[in-house]
């Protein structure tokens, strides 16, 4: 478990250097919260996903209470590059960061990682 924690906290610091746009940032909890329920109720399990590409993740499509724009960054980015270009970047500063804890992870961690 100390893998994932540092890896999360390393995640943590590079999302804080992306652009999230002031209008949701006060809604964070809310939206949060929204998703939680959605998971308990099983309403989210049968929603339509998308896949995030470069991280492989599947991304639910609807959400209710939650906008389009925050389950999916690509609506809502207002950053001057280009997304996927940005995208791909971040992948690789995972990919080098995450070279630290190889060592300490399982084959099926190390497989998850973003693909760049």
């Amino acid at each position: 478990m100390p893998v994932l924690r540092r890896v999360a906290n390393d995640a943590r610091k590079l999302r804080s250097l992306y652009d999230f746009p002031q209008r949701l940032t006060g809604r964070r909890l809310k939206y949060t919260r929204a998703i939680l329920d959605s998971i308990h109720s099983g309403e989210l399990a049968k929603s339509e996903f998308e896949i995030y590409e470069t991280f492989n993740l599947s991304v639910p499509k609807t959400c209710t209470g939650v906008p389009d724009e925050v389950l999916n960054p690509a609506k809502s980015w207002t950053g001057t590059a280009d997304f996927k270009e940005e995208v791909t970047k971040l992948g690789g500063l995972f990919v080098e960061n995450f070279k630290k804890y190889s060592d300490e992870a399982t084959p099926e961690v190390i497989k998850a990682g973003p693909a760049v």
